[in-house]
C-alpha cells in the first residue's frame, strides 16, 4: 500500500511485515544516504532537519561508496545489504535500491 512520498519517490507499507518500503535510483546520481533521510522523514512525519544526524549513526560517505551509482553485473550472485539503526528505525539497504525502514516500537508505545 502505498503511504506517502519521500522527496520524489514513492513509500509503500508492507502490512505483513509491518515495513516501509523506499527505492533509490542508482541511475539518477542521488546518493542512497539522502533516500534515507528522506524516507525516515516521510515514515516518521518529521523533516528531516529534526532527525538524528545519520553520521551519528552511519558514516554516510561509507554508505554511498558501499552503494553508489554501480549496478551490480547481472551474473553477480552476490547480494549486498546493510543493516543499521537510525532515528529510532531499524534501516536495511539493499543492493537493487530497496531501503527496508522498520520503526523499532518502545515498550509501551502504541502503534
Amino acid at each position: 500500500m502505498r503511504l506517502a512520498d519521500a522527496g520524489d519517490r514513492p513509500v509503500y507499507y508492507d502490512d505483513c511485515r509491518g515495513t516501509y518500503h523506499v527505492w533509490y535510483d542508482k541511475g539518477e546520481y542521488e546518493p542512497v544516504s539522502t533516500a534515507v533521510v528522506f524516507g525516515v522523514s516521510s515514515v516518521l512525519g518529521k523533516e528531516p532537519t529534526r532527525l538524528q544526524a545519520l553520521r551519528e549513526c552511519i558514516d554516510p560517505e561509507a554508505l554511498d561508496a558501499l552503494f553508489g551509482t554501480q549496478r551490480p553485473k547481472e551474473s553477480s550472485s552476490q547480494e549486498r545489504a546493510l543493516s543499521f539503526t537510525f532515528s529510532a528505525c531499524a534501516i536495511t539497504v539493499h543492493h537493487d535500491g530497496e531501503i527496508v525502514i522498520d520503526p523499532i516500537q518502545s515498550e509501551g508505545q502504541v502503534s
